[in-house]
């Protein structure tokens, strides 16, 4: 906590690097992602700059005094980033980015630590441009996502998909400009279609796309036998909501669990070409070696352990043959019958069911809208691979999603139609990382986060038979929706452009997003915790407050039927015989007991009232001294214990602000004499040629001075030219390796006649002395 009362993440926003000083470069009705995080560094693009900063320096920087140092913040230059930036992505290793516009993708590289040190806003990355061939400006389709397959080998697998619906996929490590696999993601992907219809236009149109979860896909216990090809899995979202599934895509060179290989290669093929790809990799993994942990950078994620280094299977000649469109059962829900909706977004997550339980996960595929609509569907079966054949099977069944829920979010303006919103609203999800079952959204007013709370019942209830899944949906239990900012007010709105989650043990679990003004929103979320297993007691405690009403809810006295006179007996004429005596007697006997039930119920509802007036007097004086002890505990006790409370959390936070950064020293040590004298060369330069107004005037003059001086030279040069082709003749002139090859042949002539001279004067003392 500042002094001044404010977080160091609501002064985040004042930071120098969301300073723009013009409009905003990004065109926030189409899909944006302007920001991305690498470890605790914020890569955020502001005017069209790439800008780099440190967010564990700013929290240390923020945290201290009021008046805060100056914040240090670099700017990734490049001459090759001449074109409108669009979106960010860090590949896993955190050493490359990409940087995609409408048309162009581009990979930099991205400096390690030490980069704040160096001097001048400016930081000069190595920056190239990825398949200039198939990304231009002219004639080649829009850019629809751009993303880092995470089992590409050291983090190198870049996927591009364009509207076309063509997924390529790039080795920027190895082939910048070829893809190394280009994927239809529909039937007749990339070519024109005759028809004019704007329906089917929309069909073939991608906008987004999804890969199979990572974490639980290639599990060995996984209860169902496809589960492994989960993780093999790519799902393609079309404009007109259409979700189609490609299965297996995995990258050329490719650094796979080998988990996932087991899995594979124990489960049950659905085909014989599914047979022979598992075997391939299975095949591959006896001779290929694990991958080791990159620790060329300390926070960022290398590669797993317990994978391996596979090429994609090529004993398969087929193409891989997409999957759909998915059969969604019940049909979504479309909020106007008039405007048809616009896709713009789609999430793939898995829940794992509880600890200790063998019910399958559930998978859960969410596609948004541009009208605020989000559609929640269960993959009903496993995806299994398919490839195109000559001889393709006879109409191939397509995958169903059952479609769970229909959240609306409220996104409509009273005087904005629902056409107006479509066309200005881009809705993007962002998945949690520590929390399958939370998923945040974006959109033009701000940020939602959906909380599936049906995840876990559900599970409960599949573990405990279909039934209880069936009575689970016909109750209804709906997801959490909760707003987490806005970002529309008086003046209009500002739609988000990019947004990120951060995990770190010193940045905590913070959610930061930046609109389409620069304006940064910072939000840290709290950890869950676990529930404490309560122990079972024999004895039950005794409530705190006992009731009079121990009976529970008050059933009335149930009274029994009237009897029903014997037929006839209204019309028949009343004879004074034995038989007409009993019965008359019988009936009076019936009245009487009648009369003893009524008076009874009577005693026994009276006693209730009576009892309920007893309850009500106790409770309202219970509830009278319960505000007399609030009264007396909010006017002394409580606002001096909550300030004791909250001094001592201020200063927990603060030691163990202090021990972080003591820890953080101690893994990181202080500089050598070297990096000093470094750092003191470069503060002098710094001094001499970059800092007030004396030492640019003075090197101003010293640039004139050489200038004029080369001006002066300048016309001698072809006089000296002349003059060296005038000492060595034409027909005599050597290259510098041919005069090194004679020079090495006159050394060696020189040595011998030394030699033979030693030997000469040898000879003539030897005569002379003899």
């Amino acid at each position: 906590m500042t002094t001044s009362g404010r977080s160091w993440l609501e002064a985040l926003a004042a930071h120098p690097v969301f300073r723009d000083e013009g409009a905003c470069a990004a065109d926030p009705t189409r899909r944006n992602q302007l920001l991305a995080v690498r470890g605790t560094e914020l890569i955020v693009v502001v005017q069209n700059e790439v800008r780099l900063t440190s967010l564990a320096h700013a929290k240390r920087a923020l945290s201290g005094a009021d008046a805060a140092p100056p914040l240090p913040f670099k700017v990734l230059a490049s001459d090759t980033l001449d074109f409108p930036i669009t979106g960010l992505a860090v590949n896993p290793t955190g050493k490359l980015l990409a940087i995609y516009g409408t048309h162009e993708v581009v990979m930099a590289i991205l400096p390690r630590r030490g980069y704040l040190q160096q001097v001048g806003a400016a930081c000069a990355v190595k920056a190239l441009r990825v398949g200039a061939y198939y990304h231009a400006p002219h004639g080649c389709a829009p850019i629809a996502q751009v993303a880092w397959h995470p089992l590409g080998r050291d983090g190198a697998s870049l996927l591009v998909l364009t509207d076309d619906a063509l997924l390529r996929e790039y080795d920027v490590l190895r082939d910048l400009d070829e893809p190394q696999q280009t994927i239809a993601c529909v039937p007749d992907a990339g070519k024109a279609h005759a028809a004019l219809s704007a329906e089917d236009e929309d069909a073939s149109c991608a906008v987004a796309f999804a890969l199979g979860d990572a974490a639980l896909a290639g599990a060995s216990d996984a209860p169902d036998a496809c589960a492994p090809w989960l993780l093999l899995t790519l799902f393609v979202l079309m404009r007109n909501g259409d979700v189609w599934a490609v299965c297996p895509v995995l990258p050329k060179a490719a650094a796979v669990p080998r988990a996932t290989v087991h899995a594979l290669a124990r489960a049950d093929a659905p085909s014989d070409l599914a047979r022979r790809y598992a075997a391939d990799l299975a095949r591959q993994l006896g001779a290929a070696p694990d991958a080791g942990a990159d620790t060329s950078l300390d926070d960022a994620a290398g590669a797993a352990h317990g994978t391996a280094h596979v090429v994609a299977p090529a004993s398969v000649p087929h193409r891989v043959a997409p999957q759909g469109p998915f059969l969604q059962r019940p049909a979504p829900v479309e909020r106007s019958d008039e405007v048809p909706p616009v896709a713009s977004d789609l999430f793939f997550t898995r829940i794992p069911p509880p600890p200790g339980t063998r019910a399958a996960p559930l998978d859960v595929l969410g596609v948004g809208t541009r009208d605020g609509g989000v559609q929640l569907g269960l993959l009903a079966q496993p995806i299994a691979p398919r490839w195109l054949q000559r001889t393709p099977p006879a109409a191939p069944t397509p995958p169903a999603l059952v479609m769970y829920e229909s959240i609306a979010l409220p996104l409509e303006a009273p005087a904005q139609p629902l056409a107006a919103l479509q066309e200005a609203n881009v809705l993007q999800f962002v998945l949690d990382p520590l929390y399958p079952d939370t998923v945040l959204v974006t959109h033009l007013r701000g940020v939602h986060r959906i909380a599936l709370r049906w995840a876990a019942p559900l599970l409960d209830a599949l573990a405990a038979g279909a039934d209880h899944a069936a009575a689970l949906v016909e109750r209804g239990v709906h997801s959490e929706v909760t707003c987490l900012a806005t970002t529309a007010d008086a003046h209009g709105t500002a739609p988000v452009v990019g947004a990120a989650l951060v995990h770190d043990v010193y940045l905590s679990y913070t959610l930061f997003a930046i609109t389409s003004d620069t304006q940064l929103v910072a939000l840290e979320f709290a950890l869950r915790t676990a529930p404490a297993d309560v122990p079972t007691a024999d004895v039950a405690m005794a409530p705190a407050y006992a009731t009079l009403l121990d009976g529970g809810a008050f059933a009335p006295p149930a009274f029994p039927a009237r009897a029903a006179p014997p037929p006839g007996a209204a019309h028949a004429r009343l004879a004074a015989s034995a038989e007409a005596l009993r019965a008359f007697g019988g009936a009076a006997e019936q009245v009487r007991a009648r009369m003893r039930d009524v008076v009874g119920a009577a005693r026994h509802t009276q006693g209730r009232v009576e009892r309920q007036v007893q309850e009500m007097q106790r409770q309202v004086e219970q509830l009278a001294e319960a505000a007399r002890r609030i009264d007396a505990l909010g006017a002394a006790a409580l606002p001096a214990r909550l300030a004791r409370l909250e001094a001592a959390q201020r200063a927990s936070i603060a030691r163990t602000d202090a021990l972080l950064q003591q820890l953080m020293d101690e893994h990181q040590p202080q500089l050598s004499v070297h990096e000093r004298r470094w750092l003191s060369e470069l503060e002098r330069m710094a001094r001499e040629f970059g800092v007030g107004d004396a030492p640019r005037a003075a090197a101003r003059e010293q640039l004139h001075k050489l200038e004029h001086q080369l001006e002066v030279l300048r016309p001698s040069f072809p006089r000296f030219a002349a003059r060296q082709r005038d000492a060595a003749p034409h027909g005599q002139r050597l290259g510098t390796a041919q005069l090194q090859r004679v020079e090495a042949l006159l050394a060696n002539e020189a040595r011998l006649l030394a030699q033979a001279r030693a030997k000469m004067q040898w000879i003539q003392q030897a005569l002379a002395s003899g």
